[in-house]
């Protein structure tokens, strides 16, 4: 018999991919990004905070290449 399968995200291909075993898909949800990309028109301020983050992480991930 099937071990069920907890449901916790809305995320039909992760569910799929977790009912069936399957390996992780490169599955990209357009309509996700669709979305975002409406969002971003809709609330600059939303643009400003992913440049910031976007910043931040850029700034991690090169101080981590400096340090030995």
């Amino acid at each position: 018999m099937d071990t069920p399968v907890p449901m916790m995200r809305d995320d039909d291909i992760a569910n799929l991919r977790a009912r069936l075993a399957l390996p992780e898909l490169a599955y990209v949800d357009f309509s996700r990004q669709e979305d975002m990309l409406r969002a971003l028109q809709r609330w600059p301020l939303l643009v400003e905070l992913e440049t910031w983050d976007a910043e931040r992480r850029r700034r991690a991930a090169t101080s981590a290449e400096v340090k030995p």
